[in-house]
């Protein structure tokens, strides 16, 4: 499998010690000219206990991570759907062009939105473009991932659902691994979700309601806020699921606590 082409997340990096990355920076930034340094990254939480998510915790600990970085996340969300929009509007090409870099703008909205559940003081609006520089492979497993999709559909409804769930991790395994072919990330993304399509089910239907608001409000709190926080908590449901999985792979895990906990407390 080749790494080489990696955003830069598998050096180890651990959701739970950016707090003393952010003293760090904190030291340097009273070094300059501004005086009150950037807020800390949030103090995130183990979101599994004993392979259960704890949806509760998870969806506000998101949140709170939007909340941080609204602007950048803004973006993330917005400017892939506004671009392509654009670029679908022009004659005779639109389309075929909207195809084609549809799945390269969001891959490159999910590399953003994953600098920021990981708390990188450093991320900018711009680093969602990085992952241009692997557009063919990006493009092409993604595409392809598409498409299985909908031949499956095609066959039957149940089991074009059920692919899209054993897949629907690809597009941020490629923001983590950008020239991972295709093949790769969709057999990755199966074995993460094994034990845990249901899950993610229930996860996104929990946002129903937010939904359903933005409806009501001719999509404006959809765009602005529920849409935001829906994205940031995919990104950071994904983020832990990887961890989760590594450890099982690894069988150690600084985050995955044998803990047991309200059952009442997961919606």
């Amino acid at each position: 499998m080749d790494n080489s082409g990696n955003s830069g997340w598998d050096n180890g990096q651990n959701q739970w010690n950016q707090q003393n990355n952010w003293n760090q920076q904190n030291n340097q930034w009273n070094n300059g000219y501004q005086q009150t340094p950037p807020p800390p990254p949030v103090q995130r939480q183990p979101v599994f206990y004993n392979g259960i998510l704890n949806r509760q915790v998870l969806k506000q600990e998101s949140r709170e991570i939007m909340r941080q970085n609204y602007g950048n996340v803004l973006v993330a969300t917005i400017v892939p759907g506004l671009i392509v929009t654009g670029i679908s509007v022009i004659p005779y090409i639109g389309g075929i062009l909207g195809g084609l870099f549809g799945p390269i703008f969001l891959v490159g909205g999910y590399f953003l939105l994953l600098e920021l559940v990981r708390g990188f003081q450093a991320a900018r609006a711009g680093d969602m473009f990085n992952i241009f520089g692997d557009f063919g492979n990006v493009f092409g497993a993604s595409f392809m991932t598409n498409l299985f999709v909908e031949l499956w559909s095609m066959l039957l409804v149940v089991p074009g659902i059920y692919k899209y769930y054993c897949w629907s991790q690809v597009q941020f395994i490629l923001a983590d691994h950008p020239r991972m072919t295709g093949t790769e990330a969709r057999n990755l993304s199966d074995a993460m979700m094994e034990g845990h399509k249901m899950e993610l089910f229930e996860l996104q239907l929990s946002f129903i309601g937010w939904f359903l608001l933005s409806l009501i409000t001719a999509g404006i709190v959809g765009v602005f806020y529920v849409n935001p926080w829906y994205q940031t908590t995919m990104a950071d449901y994904y983020d832990n699921l990887k961890m989760l999985y590594e450890a099982r792979q690894q069988q150690t895990y600084s985050g995955y606590q044998e803990n047991s906990f309200d059952q009442s407390q997961i919606f």
